[in-house]
């Protein structure tokens, strides 16, 4: 009797969050998307339009919850046979703890699915559970076309059919494998399982495998090796390997590789742990021997390996052979008033061939003022950058293997670069010049101070004013001497910088600049004399022009022959009102020597400038008061 049965369905509108995808982004602004939680590993594994970019694992994440993902079938792989991922993956030592990925009917599995032209770096995925079904690796499932995977490590479950591994399920071309490690169980699934390998499952065409080893058991029916399974390139080389998982298929298994060729050398396996006495290549050794340093006596235990009997059950292990980041020494993060063709200094780096300086004057580096190459920890910028401006610089270490992380990014700040002043006044080669004069010089941009300097000489030996002061002037305190010539300087500080001189200029005090006519010359005599006072204020004019300091006005008669004779004079300073004595006529000499009561006065002025005297009449008024041509 046929049954039939029918279901009847219920449709169940039930409610769900749908969750925003949290995209990573740049956020130290070095050309690598910066992965730092759960979230933005879930974005980069659902995007593949990003998987040509390259990312930097900023820190240790917990994967766990990718068991919940996808109904069970955990993460996406990271690039497939469509969309392969040809970027580079920094994991910068950071560990991805316990992804989950279950698809046990899918092909190119492993936190990477398919690699192409990539690089893959300094990544740890530990306490993985991978299942799929073929090429199937806890990093990669498949790598091709000159791809690198370095300093990397795994540690869990790794589980396929064909083409799998602890590392990486099969590389198909021109493949460079350094310095990495895979402690996973590594199982074949199904009767028909092979090409199982400790750290990998199939070598299809030539690579370099170099400095590697797996502990982890191996399980399959054919092509089982503790370290390769199946290695099917004549001309690829492996050098300096080591397995001892124990080793369990039924054909082709060996200890170090199930079958294959390749160049082999310094490649060995334990006999003991592994339960296998043969192996395709390597060499087998007992558990004691694989123990021992000097049985590795062509091994590089100085920069590779190391062993000691409390790592790494007594094997030999990988030393961290990451480059590390330079340390920047000068000039020093916010450094300021840095000289505008600095020197940059970082620590050295071991291992390193050269160094990457980048000097940016944004934060972002998105534009380069120095990007260079260089071999020392040394480099000296060729070119001035602006003054009282701020740069950012960087550095990373480079080998023939391997580039660091940039370093921390410093900061620093132009100092001003202090222009000599330009004097104001009093100007070369002045005459007249007030007894407190007020010195004066152009303001320059990025001092805190200036220096100047008064003398009789040219030389300054002997310094009359040295005087440190904060503004662009200076009023001495007390007067200069009259009818005197006079040098000065001054010149520009700050805390880092001092300028050179300025031009030296020189004046004369206000005095006879020019010797007056011997015509001048009067008698003081102490008979009577008359007081010529003249005001102070700006209405005096003289020809076409204001009295101007130091021009003379003198007093004027005629003696017994009806010679123009001095009878006195005064020097107008410009500050306060002229007087000056008028003398009479000495009545113990028989000689009219001084003027004489009702006599006329005539004035003449001499001007200081012009070096000239001029006949006058002084009008006394209640208007203006002006010399004018007689």
């Amino acid at each position: 009797m046929n049954k039939i049965y029918v279901a009847f369905g219920v449709l169940l509108l039930t409610p769900f969050l749908l969750l925003a995808q949290v995209e990573p982004t740049d956020t130290d602004y070095d050309g690598y998307t910066n992965i730092s939680t759960l979230d933005h590993l879930k974005w980069l594994s659902e995007n593949s339009s990003a998987w040509g970019d390259n990312f930097e694992l900023d820190n240790n994440i917990n994967a766990a919850n990718t068991s919940d993902w996808n109904s069970g079938d955990g993460v996406y792989p990271i690039g497939n046979a469509n969309t392969s991922f040809t970027g580079e993956f920094k994991g910068k030592n950071h560990i991805i703890d316990s992804l989950f990925i279950n698809r046990s009917f899918s092909d190119t599995i492993g936190f990477f699915g398919y690699i192409n032209n990539a690089k893959i770096s300094d990544l740890k995925i530990e306490n993985c559970s991978i299942t799929g079904e073929d090429y199937v690796g806890a990093i990669c499932g498949i790598t091709t076309n000159n791809s690198i995977i370095k300093n990397s490590t795994t540690s869990g479950t790794v589980n396929g059919k064909t083409y799998v591994g602890g590392l990486i399920g099969q590389i198909y071309s021109n493949a460079n494998i350094n310095n990495c490690y895979s402690e996973s169980t590594v199982t074949g699934l199904g009767l028909s399982s092979k090409n199982i390998g400790g750290l990998i499952g199939f070598v299809h065409t030539n690579c370099n495998i170099n400095n590697c080893y797996a502990i982890g058991d191996v399980e399959g029916d054919s092509n089982i090796g503790g370290f390769i399974g199946r290695f099917a390139s004549i001309i690829a080389t492996v050098s300096n390997c080591y397995s001892i998982g124990n080793v369990d298929g039924d054909n082709n298994d060996g200890g170090l590789l199930g079958i294959g060729f390749g160049t082999w050398s310094n490649c060995y396996w334990d006999t003991q742990t592994s339960g296998m006495t043969t192996s395709a290549k390597g060499e087998g050794k007992n558990t004691s021997a694989m123990k021992t340093q000097s049985n590795y006596n062509t091994w590089d235990f100085t920069n590779n390996w190391d062993i000691n009997s409390s790592i790494n059950n007594g094997y030999p292990y990988l030393r961290n052979s990451t480059l590390e980041s330079p340390n920047l020494l000068t000039p020093a993060s916010a450094a300021t008033s840095i000289i505008l063709q600095p020197e940059f200094k970082w620590n050295n780096i071991d291992n390193t061939d050269k160094y990457i300086i980048e000097v940016s004057s944004q934060s972002n580096f998105s534009s380069l003022l120095i990007n260079e190459e260089v071999t020392d920890t040394v480099y000296t910028a060729t070119s001035q950058f602006s003054q009282n401006k701020s740069y950012y610089w960087r550095v990373k270490a480079k080998n023939t293997e391997d580039t660091s992380d940039y370093s921390a990014i410093f900061s620093f700040t132009t100092k001003y670069i202090l222009i000599k002043p330009s004097i104001i006044a009093p100007e070369d080669s002045s005459k007249c010049i007030e007894l407190l004069p007020n010195f004066q010089w152009e303001e320059i941009t990025g001092a805190t101070s200036y220096e100047i300097e008064l003398s009789e000489s040219d030389d300054f030996a002997i310094k009359l004013i040295d005087q440190e002061v904060a503004s662009n002037s200076y009023l001495p305190t007390l007067e200069l001497d009259s009818a005197n010539t006079y040098f000065w300087r001054v010149r520009a500080l700050n805390s880092t910088d001092t300028t050179a001189w300025s031009n030296t200029n020189t004046f004369t005090t206000v005095g006879f600049v020019f010797p007056l006519p011997a015509t001048w010359a009067y008698v003081d005599s102490t008979n009577a004399h008359a007081s010529i006072i003249i005001e102070n204020n700006d209405s005096i004019i003289f020809i076409d022009r204001k009295i101007a300091s130091n021009d003379v006005v003198g007093v004027f008669y005629f003696d017994d022959h009806g010679i123009e004779k001095c009878a006195g004079y005064g020097v107008w300073d410009s500050l306060q009102n002229l007087a000056f004595s008028a003398w009479g006529d000495d009545i113990a000499t028989l000689a009219k020597d001084g003027s004489d009561t009702n006599d006329l006065y005539k004035f003449k002025m001499w001007d200081a400038q012009l070096a000239k005297e001029f006949y006058t009449k002084f009008t006394l008024s209640n208007g203006d008061t002006k010399f004018s041509y007689n």
